[in-house]
């Protein structure tokens, strides 16, 4: 009776697991690959964006390659990671062109938003989540988190991060005087991100990076975007956007020491920038109050590390890291 009872609960384990082991609804995403200086994508990009706004939920970037035109604005601002993109699809050479969740969609299509509605019930072995801070008051951080949470047969993932600037407002040659969701820096630079998906449901990838913000960009409009493609054939398998970078408020971490660590103050509202003096990766994290308490826990393969510390009591905390050398360090900060 009780090798039934045992044998019962453990078919009624296994089938909630597998109940609960289920692929999330994939985002849509349609990357735009347009150019200022294209009198056919002026003529074909405000019916193409009033199809959009009926479908607020997809998520888009516009990619401004350097040809046919190769003075267009945007294109001359950051060419080599325009181009990347556009190449990264065979599609560089003419304007407009579209991808709607990796797959190409003619210029007559994207004049309807029902071009959108086949892409509505797909589902996703993976969730991922976006985001996108200051640090310090000159730099942004992205952290990408991408979640296995089904069953998949994936072998390797393409992950492109680019941070666009959601509204440009400049009179093009093309008679077009408003721009969206423009490619401003793919966190990346000219390469994707290729990494071996976990098959372990429940466990996370963490891609995180830091670039220095540029003055011809308005900070306030920026936010970034995390797309995951099959890296066997460019389909898309999953993407999602962050919110718009939130201004810079002033930190309560007042002060902090290290030994072979950097623990910097960040400006976004309660978080710290940990990296090593050495340059080494991090690939563990821990983070403890004075009564030896863990109250931070991250492994995470990554040059630095931001942590948001805006649940933390005002206090003294110890940091310790292990880095891909297998060294270990440690520091302190003081949160008031």
């Amino acid at each position: 009776m009780d090798f039934m009872k045992s044998l019962i609960c453990a078919l009624l384990l296994s089938f909630s697991l597998i109940a609960n082991a289920q692929e999330v609804p994939k985002n849509i995403i349609v990357e735009h690959f347009t150019n200022t200086k294209c009198g056919v994508c002026a003529n074909w990009n405000p019916k193409f964006y009033a199809a959009l706004a009926q479908k607020p939920n997809v998520i888009h970037v516009s990619i401004h390659p350097s040809s046919p035109f190769s003075n267009c604005l945007f294109s001359t601002q950051n060419k080599s990671e325009n181009d990347a993109r556009t190449q990264y699809y065979n599609l560089y050479g003419s304007t407009p062109r579209f991808k709607i969740n990796g797959e190409t969609k003619s210029v007559t299509e994207m004049q309807f938003s029902t071009v959108y509605d086949a892409y509505e019930n797909q589902t996703s072995p993976f969730s991922i989540s976006s985001d996108i801070e200051y640090v310090g008051t000159d730099s942004i951080s992205v952290t990408v988190e991408v979640t296995t949470v089904s069953d998949h047969n994936i072998s390797n993932l393409d992950l492109f991060v680019p941070v666009v600037e959601d509204s440009v407002f400049y009179s093009s040659s093309n008679g077009e005087k408003a721009h969206y969701d423009v490619l401003r820096k793919s966190m990346s630079g000219d390469n994707v991100i290729v990494f071996s998906p976990s098959k372990v449901i429940g466990d996370v990838y963490i891609y995180q990076s830091t670039v220095a913000l540029k003055s011809i960009w308005e900070a306030s409009r920026l936010y970034a975007i995390a797309i995951l493609n099959d890296n066997s054939n460019k389909a898309l398998v999953q993407s999602a956007k962050s919110e718009l970078l939130q201004t810079a408020t002033a930190t309560t971490i007042v002060s902090f020491n290290a030994n072979g660590l950097s623990i910097d103050p960040s400006i976004s509202s309660n978080s710290i920038l940990i990296k090593t003096v050495s340059g080494q990766a991090i690939q563990l994290i821990h983070i403890y109050d004075m009564n030896g308490n863990m109250v931070f826990s991250r492994k995470q393969s990554a040059n630095n590390i931001n942590v948001d510390v805006s649940s933390l009591d005002s206090a003294v905390y110890n940091v310790i890291i292990v880095t891909d050398q297998g060294r270990k360090l440690n520091g302190r900060f003081v949160k008031k």
